[in-house]
């Protein structure tokens, strides 16, 4: 990313990563996470460096442990700990606001003009719907709904202690 997409990133962020990615005691939390694993004073830049990606919405969570185990040479189960420990002690304060940045559209996807179209938009709902209609169709378990033929629920009378169902 160049530097004038990271300004542009970091502009549209929430007032509150926005003092997140500014917080001192954040990046002493980061510098004692990367100590406690033992990770060299190089590397814990680098862990630094991969905080701020998911604070700035480059980086989502879910990819958080493989972008550790590959930027930090570090094994699974590492990379795994690691990811847990950032989690609870860094980002899970700033859940839900990470979240939603998750729903913008990456910086490849963000052109000069702005945001996407409200035709691509649509375009994109429509094949999601679609593929959703052909899953429903393909699915043994679900049972077939007539549209076409509108069938009248039976109803049940209780008369004199009987039951009767009338069509």
């Amino acid at each position: 990313m160049t530097e004038e997409e990271l300004e542009k990133r970091y502009q549209s962020l929430p007032p509150e990563l926005k003092e997140a990615l500014s917080d001192k005691k954040l990046s002493e939390k980061v510098d004692l996470i990367g100590k406690e694993f033992k990770i060299s004073e190089e590397a814990i830049e680098e862990l630094a460096a991969i905080s701020g990606e998911v604070f700035l919405g480059i980086l989502p969570l879910s990819n958080l442990a493989r972008e550790l185990k590959e930027k930090l040479n570090i094994s699974e189960n590492e990379s795994q700990a690691l990811a847990e420990k950032l989690n609870s002690e860094i980002f899970y304060k700033y859940k839900d606001q990470l979240s939603s940045l998750q729903k913008f559209p990456s910086s490849s996807q963000i052109k000069e003009e702005g945001p996407i179209k409200t035709s691509e938009d649509k375009k994109v709902i429509e094949e999601r719907e679609e593929l959703l209609r052909k899953k429903r169709e393909n699915d043994p378990y679900r049972e077939p709904i007539d549209d076409e033929e509108e069938t009248e629920s039976p109803f049940t009378i209780k008369e004199e202690g009987r039951i009767k169902k009338i069509l």
